[in-house]
C-alpha cells in the first residue's frame, strides 16, 4: 500500500517533537524547498522551556536561563528576545535544620553546624573548585578537555560524609547528575559558578523560556507544526521511507517521510521506534536523562526586602535539593506588585514514583520543607504549581565524549537531535544539535535537486 502513495504526499523531512531541538532543525531548514513537518503532542510548542503565568508572573518549570556565550543567546539575539542579568551576590545553604545564607562562601562553611573536619573539607573543596574556574576562563572551561574523563567526586578526592551530602545535594540541584556520575569539566563549569556567585554567565528571558520556541514557530510557515499530533511509532517502509503513526486527539492517521529527526528526550527514542538497532539503542542509553520534579511557590514579599539577597539555596534532608530564585539582581527591582517566586527542584526520582506522587500531597510535603528552610514565607505563599519531568536534561557523564559518536549517528535517513546527542546539555546543547543536523539534512536535500527557498519559507 505504501508503495502506491504519490511521491507528492511524501514528507520530505518529518520532526518529532517541537521543543527547541525539533523546532531549531525546522529553523534551519526554513530556507530550503522542501516539505517539513513538525509533530508536537501538546497544545503548543516548546517542550522543557516550558513557561507557565502563576498569579501574573511567568514562571519557568522548565530550562530556567538563558546561559552568556551559548547558541541560546545567539538565538535570543537573532529572534529579538530581551533577556536580563542575573546577579547573585549570596549563596545558601540548609543543612541539619540550619539555613545559612553569605556572600563569602567561605564563611557559609565555616558558619554551618559541621564537623571540624567537615568544615575544613568544606573550604578546601570551595578553595578548589574557585581556583579551578578561574584557571579555566569560568563557565567556558578553556582547556580542561583532561577533565572530561574524570568525574567530579574524582576530582575533588576524599570528603568527610557530612560534605559529601551537601556536595551531591548541590551538584544533583546544579547539574542534575551526581557527584560520581558527572563529568569534572561539565561540574565545575555548573557547580563552581554558584561557589564564585558568577554575575555574568546567565541571565533570564522577561517572557519566558518559552519564547524561544514560540517565537521561532512564529517564524516557519503556517503549516509546519502540528500540534496536538503525537508521533506513536515509527517504521522504516519501501523504498527506504519511514511511516508515522500519528494520533491528534482520537484520530489515528499516518504519514511517509523521506527523512526522520528524531527530537525527543533520549528516553523516549526506543518506545517510538522499537526496531531501532541495538547499538543505537545502547549508545543513547548511555546518556543517563533523569527525572525531575519542580515546584513554582509565588510569595508575598512586601516590607521582606532581604528576600531580594537571595538566588540559591541548596538544601539538604528536604525534599528538595535546592531552591532557587530566579528574578535576583538589580534588574529585576523592585519586584513587581510586591511579588517573588520560588523554584524548588527535585531530582533524580525513579520514573514510577514520579507517576505516583499525588499532587496535593506532594505539594503540601514541598511547602512544609520550604518553611523550614525559610520560615518568614509562611503564611506569604500566593500559588503554587508543580510540574513533573519523567525525562528532564541529559547532563555529560565522563564517558559521554566516546558515546557520541554513535549517539549522533543516522539510522539510514532517520536522525537524531536534542540534548542527549550534544557535548554540553540543555538548551543550548539542544539547539547545536539542531543546526548540526539543519545542516546535515540541507546538504542531503539540496543534494537531491531541491532549490534555496526564500528566508521566509516560501
Amino acid at each position: 500500500m505504501d508503495q502506491d502513495i504519490d511521491p507528492r504526499h511524501i514528507i520530505d523531512v518529518a520532526i518529532v517533537g517541537g521543543g527547541p531541538s525539533g523546532l531549531g532543525t525546522a529553523y534551519g531548514l526554513r530556507e530550503v524547498d522542501a516539505r517539513v513537518r513538525v509533530f508536537e503532542r501538546s497544545a503548543d510548542v516548546g517542550g522543557r522551556t516550558e513557561t507557565i503565568r502563576l498569579d501574573g508572573l511567568p514562571i519557568n518549570v522548565g530550562a530556567l536561563f538563558v546561559y552568556v556565550g551559548t547558541r541560546t543567546e545567539q538565538m535570543c539575539a537573532e529572534l529579538g528576545i530581551d533577556w536580563l542579568p542575573v546577579e547573585p551576590e549570596t549563596l545558601g545553604i540548609h543543612y541539619a535544620g540550619k539555613t545559612v545564607i553569605s556572600t563569602d562562601s567561605e564563611e557559609l562553611a565555616t558558619s554551618l553546624p559541621l564537623s571540624s573536619q567537615a568544615r575544613d573539607d568544606f573550604v578546601r573543596v570551595i578553595r578548589q573548585m574557585r581556583a579551578a574556574y578561574s584557571t579555566y576562563g569560568g563557565k567556558d572551561m578553556i582547556g580542561s578537555e583532561e577533565l572530561a574523563s574524570l568525574t567530579l567526586a574524582e576530582f575533588l578526592g576524599p570528603l568527610d560524609p557530612e560534605v559529601v551530602a551537601i556536595v551531591e545535594a548541590a551538584v544533583i540541584a546544579a547539574v542534575v547528575g551526581r557527584p560520581d556520575e558527572l563529568s569534572a569539566q561539565y561540574g565545575l563549569r555548573y557547580f563552581a559558578s554558584f561557589l564564585v556567585h558568577d554575575q555574568a554567565s546567565r541571565g533570564l528571558i522577561t517572557d519566558g523560556m518559552q519564547e524561544i520556541c514560540r517565537s521561532i514557530h512564529r517564524r516557519l510557515p503556517d503549516d509546519v507544526v502540528e500540534l496536538e499530533t503525537s508521533v506513536e511509532s515509527v517504521e522504516l517502509v519501501g523504498g527506504g521511507n519511514w511511516r508515522l503513526q500519528l494520533r491528534r486527539r482520537d484520530e489515528l492517521k499516518h504519514c511517509i517521510a523521506r527523512r526522520v529527526v528524531m527530537a525527543v528526550p533520549g528516553p523516549h527514542v526506543a518506545d517510538i521506534v522499537p526496531s531501532l538497532p541495538a547499538w543505537k539503542v545502547d549508545a543513547i542509553a548511555r546518556v543517563s536523562t533523569p527525572s525531575a520534579l519542580s515546584l513554582a511557590v509565588v510569595v508575598d514579599c512586601t516590607d521582606r526586602p532581604a528576600w531580594e539577597d537571595i538566588f540559591v539555596i541548596f538544601s539538604v534532608g528536604t525534599m528538595f535539593q535546592a531552591i532557587t530564585q530566579p528574578q535576583c539582581g538589580t534588574a529585576f527591582l523592585p519586584h513587581a506588585a510586591n511579588k517573588t517566586y520560588f523554584m524548588l527542584y527535585r531530582h533524580h526520582d525513579p520514573v514510577d514514583t514520579i507517576r505516583g506522587y499525588d499532587t496535593e500531597t506532594l505539594t503540601n510535603q514541598f511547602l512544609e520543607d520550604f518553611y523550614t528552610v525559610l520560615p518568614e514565607a509562611r503564611g506569604r505563599v500566593l500559588g503554587t504549581y508543580l510540574r513533573r519531568w519523567e525525562a528532564c536534561f541529559a547532563y555529560p557523564g565522563k564517558d559521554r565524549q566516546s558515546a557520541l559518536t554513535d549517539v549522533r549517528a543516522e539510522v539510514g535517513t532517520m536522525y537524531f537531535a536534542g540534548d542527549y546527542t550534544s557535548a554540553s546539555a540543555g538548551i543550548h546543547g539542544a539547539l547545536t544539535e539542531a543546526d548540526r543536523v539543519s545542516a546535515a539534512l540541507r546538504a542531503d536535500l539540496l543534494s537531491d535537486g531541491r532549490s534555496p527557498a526564500s528566508a521566509d519559507g516560501g
